[in-house]
């Protein structure tokens, strides 16, 4: 997104959602401020079947604690602030997430949560739990297709494709400075 907007974040749920082989339940959003509007709230409680809008944890300091794990993900790593920042970069940095970085990461990345913390002296060990590799509800003809694009993945290619994209962004920074 290029800012935190209502209409932007409203235009981004809206187009993930479509690009999701599932039907969305619900949005658990974190403090920001992107996610505390009146279009998104009408856009997800007046739907046909409306979604659930919850807190992540109400009343804690960390109240995001699961949806902000994966903060150090690709898009904050690689482009950082510059993602609002610089709108000649915008379009390019969209097209590599949503092609070849995500391609990369979300067949072949899976997410652990960390289900428990314990302390061992002085050290805090940090216990993560199995990758959430359980699929959603997914219709059968849906499923067969998401194998097929998964099996014509090779993650070797996919990650020169990503440096590729990166220098070209990086080309754009250089010229927008």
């Amino acid at each position: 997104m290029e800012n935190r907007g209502q209409h932007g974040t409203l235009a981004q749920i809206s187009d993930a959602e479509a690009r999701l082989p599932f039907a969305l339940l619900g949005v658990d959003r974190d403090h920001g401020g992107e996610f505390l509007n009146h279009p998104l709230a009408a856009y997800l409680g007046q739907r046909q079947k409306p979604m659930l809008f919850t807190h992540s944890r109400p009343y804690k300091k960390d109240g995001a604690a699961h949806v902000e794990q994966r903060n150090w993900t690709p898009g904050r790593r690689h482009f950082g602030s510059e993602r609002y920042d610089n709108p000649a970069v915008v379009p390019l940095i969209n097209a590599l997430c949503q092609g070849p970085q995500g391609q990369r990461l979300n067949p072949f990345l899976p997410t652990q949560q960390l289900p428990q913390k314990r302390r061992v002296g002085t050290r805090l060990v940090r216990v993560s739990g199995p990758a959430a590799l359980a699929p959603p509800p997914v219709q059968p003809a849906q499923r067969t297709q998401l194998r097929c694009d998964h099996a014509r993945l090779n993650p070797f290619p996919l990650a020169g494709e990503v440096e590729r994209q990166q220098a070209v962004i990086a080309a754009q920074r250089q010229l927008t400075v």
